[in-house]
């Protein structure tokens, strides 16, 4: 009976105080009732306990009420608003006409200027619709539009349809040129070159000449056909062409065809031999000082411990032929590395030349 009595005790314990603190705690978060002065609720008792939680509840159920009501009223005052901006925009905007070819063309400017080149093209064509008589420019934008998202088929495709529908467009050159300029592009450089060649045949102006010859350019120095490119400058009377920007591409040209004539360059069979004799002194002639003393470590210590094992039981040692067969396939490895270390060097001064070459702009 003690037993069960403590049991009892311990369990009513917490209980107490918890009624205890939570009466102490809502006197202090409610403000006193002046009707109530001095009444006190016992939370020992049945109807304190009763009271104290009709008052939580009664508290929970009021917040949520004003949530809800905050809520409602937030809902009410935005679709307000909202409904007042419609009504703004549609007062202001009932003048514009979006579908007229002014407008059409602009958007398809803004997207243009924007990256945006798929939909810029789609916006282009309509604006061809609509305006017949200037459907060449628009056509030339789309070429453009397709040349910058990467399609070169579908650029080239545009610029010759200016050509053959267009024959006395003032684009018909440009149209030309920027199909020279979409071969070089997408890597076609013999049809670059084939394309930019017999447009030189034609009667030009030194300006156009000038285009054409920085395409060739462009097309020599790509495919790293150093002394052609410098042959062209040399052979091609030059004169200003009255234009800067055309002027100034075309020496900088000539200044990186003689970079790649004078270029650094590492012979691949000295190398090999360099390291034939010592090893890891062919890629130390690359410029590759961390491979080559790796090489030397690697190839001299498996030569001595093949050394060391024949020196000690003959021709009959494991050792020694365990080791000699590693020191031959490091050897051989040594001078094969030499020789891909000479082209890697060459490869990384020709490839820093090509990444300096001028981007052309979009209005020649």
């Amino acid at each position: 009976m003690k037993n069960k009595h403590r049991k009892v005790i311990r369990c009513k314990i917490p209980s107490k105080f918890q009624y205890i603190f939570t009466t102490f705690f809502l006197r202090l978060s409610t403000p006193p009732n002046p009707s109530q002065e001095g009444s006190f609720i016992s939370p020992f008792t049945k109807g304190g306990e009763r009271g104290i939680l009709k008052r939580l509840l009664y508290i929970k159920v009021k917040k949520e009420k004003t949530e809800r009501c905050s809520n409602t009223i937030l809902h009410l005052v935005s679709c307000i608003l909202y409904l007042f901006f419609c009504s703004c925009l549609c007062v202001f905007s009932s003048d514009i006409d979006y579908y007229s070819p002014e407008n059409i063309l602009k958007f398809a400017d803004y997207l243009y200027q924007q990256g945006d080149y798929g939909r810029s093209a789609k916006e282009y064509e309509r604006y061809m619709l609509s305006s017949p008589h200037e459907s060449d420019k628009a056509l030339y934008r789309v070429g453009l539009c397709y040349r910058h998202a990467e399609d070169s088929n579908e650029a080239i495709s545009a610029f010759q349809k200016i050509i053959n529908d267009y024959p006395n467009s003032d684009l018909k050159f440009s149209a030309n040129y920027q199909i020279s300029y979409s071969y070089f592009i997408s890597g076609k450089y013999k049809e670059s070159q084939n394309h930019a060649s017999n447009l030189l045949k034609d009667d030009l102006t030194i300006k156009q000449q000038r285009k054409l010859e920085i395409i060739l350019f462009l097309n020599y120095l790509k495919q790293r056909q150093w002394r052609s490119a410098n042959k062209l400058f040399a052979t091609s009377l030059y004169k200003p062409s009255q234009d800067p920007p055309i002027d100034r591409i075309f020496v900088d040209l000539q200044k990186l065809s003689l970079d790649g004539i004078n270029r650094k360059h590492k012979s691949r069979y000295l190398a090999s031999l360099m390291s034939a004799i010592v090893p890891g002194t062919g890629k130390i002639y690359c410029e590759q000082y961390g491979n080559g003393f790796f090489s030397f470590i690697t190839v001299s210590s498996t030569g001595f411990l093949a050394y060391r094992g024949f020196d000690e039981s003959g021709m009959r040692s494991v050792k020694g032929w365990i080791f000699g067969s590693l020191f031959a396939i490091f050897y051989a490895g040594n001078i094969y590395g030499s020789v891909i270390s000479a082209l890697a060097y060459n490869d990384h001064i020709e490839n820093d030349i090509i990444l300096r070459l001028p981007s052309l702009p979009d209005d020649w």
